[in-house]
């Protein structure tokens, strides 16, 4: 972000190359404006980029909150799984250690196992606050990460339909983050 002297410094220098001619009390009274201008529009610049920040943090939290839901109700979906296949077995009187009641479930298993993009979720999280912290320009890195969770999101919604709650709330979140993040240097 430029400081106050840069701009000054740049002004002046563009001054001079124009040739303009300045007595001294002009010149420290259009330097003192110029000043004051620049110091304002760093200040408005500070307070819009910790009210993006902010808006950011409350956003990325609630992501976080409903990961956790999901990592959590991921466990109880699969206890489902598992009901429903001993249900099934027992209605063939199978019992549950026959090899296709326990292939039909590790098939099932594997097939709704969203522990991946859980995990990856909660990386990309991870680094989405730790840049939210840092200096520097962080706007097109944010803009990636926000891109990343979309993804995941949307894999682990189609893996698992009865989510989409979640996942329609995580993806209305990350779209704001990804408007907002926009606006970030």
């Amino acid at each position: 972000s430029p400081t106050d002297d840069k701009i000054l410094d740049y002004a002046w220098r563009y001054s001079e190359k124009a040739e303009i001619e300045l007595d001294e009390e002009l010149k420290n009274v259009v330097m003192e404006a110029l000043r004051k201008a620049v110091s304002e529009l760093l200040e408005s610049r500070k307070k819009e980029g910790e009210a993006l920040k902010k808006d950011l943090s409350e956003r990325i939290r609630r992501i976080e909150e409903i990961v956790s839901i999901l990592d959590r109700k991921k466990e109880e979906f699969k206890e489902r799984i598992k009901e429903r296949v001993i249900e099934r077995a027992k209605a063939l009187n199978l019992p549950e250690e026959h090899p296709t009641v326990l292939n039909e479930l590790m098939f099932l298993l594997e097939k709704y196992d969203v522990n991946e993009e859980v995990q990856r979720l909660k990386a990309h999280i991870e680094r989405f606050n730790k840049l939210l912290e840092s200096e520097g320009e962080v706007g097109k890195k944010l803009e990636f990460l926000a891109q990343e969770m979309h993804r995941e999101i949307t894999t682990l919604g189609n893996k698992i339909p009865d989510f989409s709650e979640y996942t329609v709330e995580v993806k209305a979140e990350i779209d704001k983050i990804k408007q907002q993040a926009a606006n970030v240097e």
